[in-house]
């Protein structure tokens, strides 16, 4: 008898290391994912877009023309890059004649902080008339 409970006596023990190990294993893996954390260390850098344009701010032009003579004018600008991060002239809005054919030339490219490049703007009509318009250049930031 005494060997049946030397034997249950090891078998319970045996049960209760196990458990024991088992539970204390869990409380680890529990505290481990309640007490998980991340921690992020950074530094933001912030710049300035600013754009302005010379050439034809003021463009004021009364020409006399006869049916079907085309009168055509081409206006020139310098846009120069004053900020500290490169931009890109995203859209040019001349949306507001219709009656008047405005075309740019090709700009293509990123201004650089104290670059400057020059774009080309011309207008066309053949119908006489006044035609009061506005030019808006849209710029972007550029991201590398």
């Amino acid at each position: 008898m005494t060997r049946k409970r030397k034997r249950s006596m090891s078998t319970s023990k045996f049960i209760m290391v196990v458990t024991s190990v088992a539970m204390l294993n869990a409380m680890g893996i529990s505290y481990a994912y309640w007490n998980d954390g991340l921690n992020i260390n950074t530094t933001v850098t912030t710049g300035r877009m600013s754009v302005s344009v010379e050439g034809d701010k003021d463009f004021n032009d009364i020409i006399k023309i006869k049916d079907g003579e085309k009168y055509t004018k081409k206006l020139n600008y310098t846009i120069i890059n004053e900020g500290s991060i490169p931009i890109r002239l995203s859209d040019i809005d001349t949306s507001s004649c219709s009656k008047l054919n405005i075309s740019t030339s090709e700009y293509d490219g990123i201004l650089n902080p104290e670059e400057e490049k020059s774009i080309a703007i011309t207008l066309e009509t053949d119908k006489p008339g006044e035609y009061p318009f506005d030019i808006i250049l849209n710029y972007k930031q550029w991201n590398r």
